[in-house]
């Protein structure tokens, strides 16, 4: 276990980590863990974080292989960019209430991920969030979220279900390949499957939103969209009906 020698702690925030690993509990009164405060640390397995602390800076446990189990309290309100990024034994992560924004990478390359909540109030999930997380089979999204950036689910060879709350028609943009997995384009991406339509509040189909997707039959663009990205329905091998209305001004490659 731990002690207190083992972290570099300034006016609240825990700077580094210099102990053995193992699993280890964050010292009471620290109200910050700074960027790349683990960052590539061997050994450690688990970290209890108190209650007290407001943020995970960015890159914090970046390349921590071996931990598999993160205790994160309700008082987190930020978690930055790449903070669990190839984390690559974590299996599960739940996300505070007070988290308003899951940012690019922070979970990117968790192979063993697969279970992951999400709390209604987050507004944004950005670029490459859960990119690379092919254990992930399942994940619901908040009506709340509002924007979902380029690659979210890239890579995720055993998404299935994607489900999006009542109401969530407020997505401005379907981003690049939201849905697609990993295999080099050629594998299906996450059962989306039939005649597909498009939400009524989107406005570009980003570059390949739905590469890949083999069981899609037909889609259903309405009139706000104005793009549609390169490769947006590259490989769809089974599509056979698509009408894009005149609100359309550019179709990409």
């Amino acid at each position: 276990m731990a002690g207190s020698a083992d972290f570099v702690i300034e006016n609240g925030t825990l700077k580094k980590y210099t102990g053995p690993g193992g699993a280890i509990v964050v010292p009471e009164g620290v109200t910050r863990i700074g960027a790349h405060a683990f960052c590539y640390r061997d050994g450690l397995t688990g970290v209890s974080i108190p209650e007290g602390v407001r943020e995970i800076g960015e890159n914090a446990f970046r390349g921590c292989a071996v931990l598999a189990d993160v205790e994160i309290p309700r008082s987190v309100t930020r978690i930055g960019g790449g903070a669990f990024m190839a984390c690559k034994a974590l299996s599960r992560l739940s996300i505070p209430s007070g988290v308003r924004g899951i940012e690019d990478e922070t979970l990117r390359d968790c192979a063993a991920l697969t279970e992951i909540a999400i709390p209604e109030g987050v507004t944004r999930i950005g670029d490459g969030a859960f990119e690379g997380c092919a254990a992930l089979e399942h994940i619901g999204i908040p009506e709340s979220v509002t924007s979902l950036g380029d690659d979210v689910f890239y890579g995720c060879r055993r998404l299935s279900q994607i489900r999006v709350s009542a109401g969530n028609g407020t997505y401005k943009s379907v981003g690049n390949a939201v849905f697609s997995r990993d295999g080099h384009a050629l594998i299906v991406c996450a059962n989306v499957s039939g005649a597909y339509v498009v939400p009524p509040e989107v406005t570009e189909i980003g570059r390949r939103a739905f590469s890949g997707c083999r069981q899609m039959t037909g889609v259903t663009i309405h009139g706000g969209v104005t793009e549609i990205g390169d490769g947006a329905f590259m490989f769809c091998t089974a599509l056979t009906e698509i009408a894009i209305p005149g609100s359309v001004k550019r179709v990409g490659k």
